[in-house]
């Protein structure tokens, strides 16, 4: 997220230190025109607490909803996605055991989606509802790493599995962006997870190809 936090600090500095400059401008440009008390009274408004707030209010939410979207598109992953996951089993214990997730096997494939919400500050996998293994995921960390050739995201999160007394695991994540739009934003990411699971659950492990959707989809 270092680049997009980088970039909103950079714009919300020059939005905050032009906006009252060239107001300044304006107004001395037409200052003959106009009674001097005029002037200072309109002088002192734009430098008030109150204008420098509603600057940095309005500035604020320009670049956080609309600015980041145009100059960083590679960067841009809020929305809705389809997600395939192939499963394997690293680790399996008895099938007696309340840990066992007797659902999956190995190379089996589920689909389901992914719903990522994001401004240019931070980033989050919304609750989704799940497949024939699991009824619920969720990230609890996303970071995007952009000093590589393709943008990378890497995510912490939660699951809940079906069919199991003790159903929460936690998991890792690594996307990457494999294709772009015809605009230049992300529409395919492929990657792989691993469960961080206790020593006596199961681990599993995978990959997974996310495809963005298209609105009405």
């Amino acid at each position: 997220m270092k680049e997009l936090q980088d970039f909103y600090t950079s714009k919300m500095k020059t939005i905050i230190l032009i906006v009252p400059t060239l107001c300044s401008i304006v107004i001395s440009v037409i200052a003959a025109y106009i009674e001097q008390k005029v002037v200072h009274f309109i002088l002192m408004s734009i430098t008030s607490s109150f204008f420098v707030g509603f600057v940095f209010y309005f500035g604020n939410k320009f670049i956080k909803n609309f600015w980041w979207m145009k100059s960083k598109k590679n960067l841009y992953f809020k929305g809705k996605w389809h997600a395939e996951s192939t499963y394997f089993i690293e680790r399996k214990i008895d099938d007696d055991s309340k840990y066992s997730i007797n659902s999956v096997e190995n190379g089996q494939k589920e689909k389901h989606f992914v719903v990522i919400k994001q401004d240019c500050l931070k980033i989050q996998i919304m609750p989704s509802s799940g497949n024939d293994v699991f009824s619920t995921w969720e990230s609890l960390s996303v970071n995007i790493i952009s000093d590589q050739e393709s943008p990378h995201i890497h995510i912490l999160y939660k699951v809940e599995y079906i069919g199991v007394d003790d159903p929460i695991m936690y998991g890792y994540e690594e996307m990457s962006v494999s294709e772009f739009d015809k605009k230049g934003y992300p529409c395919e990411m492929i990657g792989k997870f691993y469960h961080c699971a206790l020593p006596n659950k199961n681990l599993l492990r995978g990959t997974v190809i996310y495809t963005k959707r298209k609105e009405g989809e």
